[in-house]
Order: structure tokens, then sequence, then C-alpha cells
């Protein structure tokens, strides 16, 4: 699934400033990496996506192109594998995998591993800093159900 996703990214029709990808051999979990990872992150804005997830080829363009620079952007998703129902413009649904400001991640201090959903802990946060959420309604990536997800536990 890595090597799916790592293509996902690299079909861009915006090709991202740097993609980060980090295999958890110390089984740290998704939240320490992400974290981990998203330190790294030289550009304005991240776009955290697990490795069993796919971007479309017009996901970039479309989430930089729904808001400004310091909101956080998301978009509708395609499930496979799983029915799961759709995301909608109520940030209280938002999906993990959106267009956050780097700045708001470091300043936020990024998923805290002892919260779950990790996701949803960030985004309440978020909002609690006065964060805008901004809505894409197009589909942009894809969420597989495969039986391991975090999101079954």
């Amino acid at each position: 699934m890595l090597a799916e996703c790592i293509a996902s990214v690299a079909a861009q029709t915006r090709p991202p400033l740097e993609h980060l990808i980090c295999v958890d051999y110390e089984r740290a979990g998704v939240v320490a990496t992400t974290n981990r990872l998203c330190g790294f992150a030289r550009g304005d804005r991240i776009l955290p996506i697990a490795d069993d997830d796919l971007l479309l080829p017009e996901c970039l363009e479309k989430l930089e192109g729904g808001g400004p620079p310091d909101a956080i952007v998301y978009s509708e998703m395609r499930v496979e594998g799983e029915w799961w129902p759709p995301v909608g413009p109520d940030p209280q649904t938002l999906p993990s995998t959106a267009l956050i400001p780097t700045e708001l991640w470091h300043r936020l201090g990024g998923y805290r591993v002892t919260q779950r959903p990790e996701d949803q802990d960030f985004w309440q946060r978020a909002r609690e800093a006065g964060t805008r959420f901004c809505y894409v309604p197009d589909v942009t990536w894809v969420y597989r159900f495969w039986g391991g997800n975090i999101s079954r536990r």
C-alpha cells in the first residue's frame, strides 16, 4: 500500500514541495511517526496522509485553491472497502487527511500521542485556537478500508 500511496503523491498535477516518508521500524505508532515527519516539513502547509490512503491527481491543486494559507482545507473522500458517510461541510466530520498550515501544526504541538482519535483532538484544538476551516466539495483522496485501519479500533 505504501508504494501505491507514494505513486499517488508523485502523480499530482501540482507537485508537492517535498514528500516526507518514514517506515516505522521502531513501531512508535502512526501518531509519533506523523509528528516526527511534520517536524521536518519546510513548506507553508502540510498534508498528512497514511500509507494506506491515496491522493487523486488534483488533490494538492484543489486543496491549495480551496482556502487561504492560514486555513485548514479539507475535502470529500472516496472510501473503498466499506461504506462510510460523506464528509460534508461541517468541520465536526473532518477526515484525517487535510491541508494544514505548518505554523499551526507546530503551535498546537501536532497530534497528541495519548489522544484517540488523534486527528479529531487536533481539529478541536484548532477550532479552539480560532482556525478557519474550508471545505472543498470535490473528492480529492481515497480512504481504503483493509482490516487494519486505526479507525476500526
